[in-house]
């Protein structure tokens, strides 16, 4: 009897692409950061997530020169130039005002936003504030008519979604605890309900301070911004990754990523996991949208 014996070398290009998929704070140190064509010196441009094919973002005035409050924005990846000129992705949002950031679910089309409502009252009556809450709208209706998520709170802020690819979890940003700045909070939707949302945890990622800008890279896997003490400056962007249904100490993200400014909103492509983009304040005294690429060679020579 003969036997064909088969030797299967695998390249090690295949191997370096699956080592990056494993996404935790070693791999940003891998990443190299430039400057994006969004970059605005007249809006502040924060908080970028991926829809269709471009980008969302928020976009809001500077010291009140355009008027026009907070505004979710699309720009369209171009094909000579990297985006098409940013149009506002809703028209005829009058009653919605500071609409942004969002969050997207592609299985169900489904957007995931932040604004204030005045239409319907969202009002804190001590303070004179119009709060933030939770809208979702699907993309293909005809009219631009959201569902204010069942778990609103008139006397609290639910901003800065982020959603899984199903979109049956939201984790979000609130200030719900009197005790605490703002945590970061979860809801799960269960045959077309949202569950009464929990603390994401209370050890590792939530604190005294202010954690913001949640985004789920995975169901295992969370970046947000907090200026908890140990960061490098104002905003700092951690990770934290979850195992046996725990989840572990909030790593920063580095120096490379994080500056005495804010830095926050980061998100990473779900198509190749090699490349994002995150907001920054670090140039200009102006929020701004950077992007960062995975490349161990350039990440080594990098200045």
């Amino acid at each position: 009897m003969k036997y064909l014996l088969i030797i299967c070398i695998i390249p090690l290009s295949i191997l370096q692409i699956n080592a990056q998929r494993q996404i935790d704070s070693l791999w940003f140190s891998h990443c190299v950061i430039d400057s994006t064509a969004l970059m605005d010196t007249i809006h502040n441009r924060y908080a970028p997530t991926y829809f269709a094919e471009g980008l969302l973002f928020a976009q809001d005035e500077i010291e009140g020169r355009t008027g026009t409050g907070t505004q979710l924005m699309y720009a369209e990846f171009g094909t000579k130039v990297p985006f098409y000129r940013p149009k506002p992705l809703f028209d005829k949002t009058k009653a919605y005002k500071n609409i942004g950031p969002a969050a997207y679910s592609d299985s169900t089309n489904t957007i995931f936003f932040t604004a204030n409502n005045q239409e319907v009252g969202v009002l804190n009556d001590e303070e004179d504030l119009y709060k933030l809450s939770l809208y979702s709208f699907k993309m293909d209706e005809d009219k631009f008519k959201p569902t204010a998520l069942t778990f609103n709170n008139p006397n609290t802020s639910c901003m800065h979604p982020t959603t899984n690819a199903e979109g049956d979890i939201l984790i979000y940003s609130t200030d719900i605890d009197p005790f605490y700045e703002t945590d970061v909070f979860v809801s799960f939707n269960i045959e077309g309900n949202w569950l009464e949302p929990r603390n994401l945890d209370s050890i590792h990622i939530n604190t005294v301070c202010r954690e913001l800008f949640p985004y789920m890279i995975n169901d295992s896997t969370l970046v947000f911004a907090s200026d908890r003490p140990g960061g490098f400056g104002k905003l700092d962007l951690y990770i934290s990754k979850r195992k046996n249904g725990e989840w572990g100490k909030a790593k920063n993200l580095g120096a490379y990523f994080n500056s005495p400014e804010d830095d926050f909103g980061l998100v990473i492509n779900p198509t190749t996991n090699k490349s994002g983009y995150f907001s920054s304040r670090r140039s200009g005294n102006i929020d701004q949208i950077w992007k960062f690429e995975y490349d161990r060679i350039k990440a080594r020579n990098r200045k």
